[in-house]
């Protein structure tokens, strides 16, 4: 494609029977669709300009109604989705489900447990990977509010019901029952009024737990206001009648915590901005700092973007820790066979048609 593609690993903690907790984050340079477009509809994530850092999820398109059988399912992991489709039902210890299969073939077991929004996942090598629970206690479902068969923007506060719409990954584990365990933290806001349902805003990865007890925590900072844009301002404070989903905060530090709950490392995040001022402005990564258990500071990464011309928000140098560094160049490409204009003309013999 000719974009940057960098993925970047943060975190790496060794586990026992194939469970071991990696935290990456990955940089794609096709940023140039918006890096100039307003904040309203195209504002950074929590790691700036181009910058993503994936959880694997569950998500669903309701195309707008709360019947669950014109629901379509797909399986987010990294950069890919994977629709799930729905094969047969049955029941076991954990009540009734239904039963699907990925349209890319997998060999694996999934199964859906509705009363307790619980999605259940056993590949080939028998991990089990669990998504939602609306009774983990960790933030796991993410929800909209419906009424009755119907999905939308309403200060009616009659007939609200939250239904689930997102199952975020709640735990990986292995045949010896060994699990790594995943909590969040979400933002809700009520529909309509306080005496509405609430729906969630944002959901944010809080902490990772493998599976000696140790611990990866995320720590957040709220935005500055340039860096999003509140869709709806009629009412100047929530409540108000729309279920708006946006980031208000930026990942700020990871702490790795040991299984006796001392910290070993520590990881910094810093800032800058492009287009400031404006309702433009984006938040661009320009480093990562790794620290000790004693707060000493080793070399970061370092991290220089294009500030102006064609290629703005461009990821420009990435320094490394031991003074190496890789510079980045890009250039404008036609892409052959692609022309959009082709002239026609009329056939010889015949007239212009009369007005």
């Amino acid at each position: 494609t000719g974009d940057v593609a960098l993925p970047l690993n943060l975190v790496s903690l060794p586990g026992r029977g194939g469970l071991d907790v990696s935290v990456a984050i990955s940089y794609n340079s096709n940023v140039q669709h918006i890096v100039n477009n307003w904040n309203l509809e195209s504002p950074t994530g929590i790691l700036g300009l181009g910058w993503t850092m994936d959880v694997p999820k569950i998500i669903v398109d309701h195309k707008g109604t709360g019947a669950r059988e014109d629901d379509t399912f797909y399986l987010i992991q990294g950069e890919g989705s994977n629709r799930l489709v729905r094969t047969t039902a049955g029941s076991d210890t954990g009540g009734s489900f239904k039963s699907y299969e990925t349209k890319q073939y997998q060999f694996w077991k999934i199964k859906y447990y509705d009363v307790s929004q619980r999605w259940e996942i056993i590949n080939e090598m028998g991990i089990k990977y669990v998504y939602g629970d609306k009774n983990s206690t960790r933030n796991t479902v993410q929800y909209a509010v419906s009424w009755d068969n119907w999905i939308g923007n309403s200060s009616q506060i009659s007939g609200q019901s939250q239904i689930a719409i997102v199952w975020n990954l709640s735990e990986i584990i292995n045949t010896w029952n060994d699990k790594i365990i995943f909590e969040y933290d979400n933002v809700e806001q009520f529909v309509g009024s306080s005496l509405g349902q609430k729906h969630t805003e944002a959901s944010y990865l809080k902490q990772i737990t493998d599976v000696l007890g140790r611990k990866v925590q995320f720590f957040y900072t709220p935005k500055d206001p340039s860096f999003y844009s509140e869709p709806h301002t009629e009412k100047p404070n929530e409540p108000d009648a729309y279920q708006e989903v946006y980031e208000k905060k930026f990942l700020d530090s990871i702490n790795v915590l040991s299984e006796n709950g001392s910290k070993f490392i520590s990881i910094d995040f810093n800032y800058s901005s492009l287009n400031a001022g404006l309702n433009t402005a984006k938040m661009l990564l320009t480093s990562i700092v790794q620290k000790n258990s004693s707060g000493v500071a080793l070399p970061g990464i370092q991290f220089e973007y294009n500030i102006s011309g064609s290629t703005q928000g461009f990821l420009k140098k990435i320094t490394y820790p031991l003074g190496g560094s890789v510079s980045y160049t890009y250039s404008a490409r036609s892409v052959t066979h692609s022309n959009r204009q082709l002239t026609i003309t009329a056939p010889a013999g015949y007239a212009e048609p009369k007005t």
